[in-house]
């Protein structure tokens, strides 16, 4: 494991640990604030660590949720619309 598989860890489990606290389906939240907010390559990463121990129970059903992507394929957000990844790597809608 690297540093960085590390840091998105910890974001994970900072994410859950939010949602863990508000109404509704903590583990959909979870992977809704991951669809919309994290670059696809982060969220193929944190696909890779969905089972490792120091991953919150929430986290991990969020992450367990995603659905798998291929680099450079559009995938819908929470609110509709439609994001496609750029060549730079960024998201754009």
């Amino acid at each position: 494991m690297t540093g960085t598989d590390d840091k998105l860890i910890r974001m994970a489990n900072q994410i859950a640990t939010f949602f863990e606290s508000q109404p509704g389906d903590g583990a959909e939240a979870v992977a809704g604030h991951l669809r919309d907010f994290w670059d696809p390559s982060m969220r193929a990463r944190i696909r890779a660590l969905h089972g490792d121990p120091g991953l919150r129970p929430l986290a991990r059903a969020g992450i367990e949720r995603l659905p798998e992507t291929r680099e450079g394929a559009a995938y819908p957000l929470t609110d509709g619309r439609i994001a496609t990844p750029s060549a730079a790597g960024t998201d754009r809608t």
